[in-house]
């Protein structure tokens, strides 16, 4: 990962999404929250840097792929989709779950964080850390 993610606003799931803000975050990474991806002032400062995108809602990644077509620019995006089933990525065969969750909600949330810290993925400091 770059150390940029964008997180696309969805209010039914706020709770949730400012938790995924706050991991990511207090891992030393750059976050925006976004509710419009199209404005052009977050294109021209953060999204010319290629971050991570991020989506959360009940859909499973594969019911969701009319809305990971984000940008008409063509740029390729590294995407994460968290849903009810589990969190999605688009970085191996696409769409590709690396995370299973039994429900969307705090406890899985903070489940995968905890398995996140355990692989020091999405960390900006790369020190291996040996359990």
């Amino acid at each position: 990962m770059n150390g940029r993610y964008l997180i696309i606003k969805n209010n039914q799931e706020e709770e949730l999404l400012y938790d995924i803000a706050d991991f990511f975050w207090n891992n030393g990474n750059e976050v925006i929250v976004q509710g419009n991806f199209y404005d052009d002032n977050y294109y021209s400062t953060f999204l010319r840097k290629k971050p991570c995108v991020i989506t959360i809602d009940e859909n499973d990644f594969s019911e969701s792929q009319n809305q990971m077509v984000i940008d008409e620019r063509e740029i390729k995006y590294i995407l994460i989709h968290f849903s009810t089933t589990g969190v999605y990525t688009n970085l191996i065969p696409f769409p590709h779950r690396i995370f299973q969750f039994e429900r969307l909600d705090k406890s899985e949330l903070h489940r995968f964080f905890d398995w996140c810290v355990r692989l020091n993925l999405f960390s900006v400091n790369k020190e291996l850390k040996l359990l």
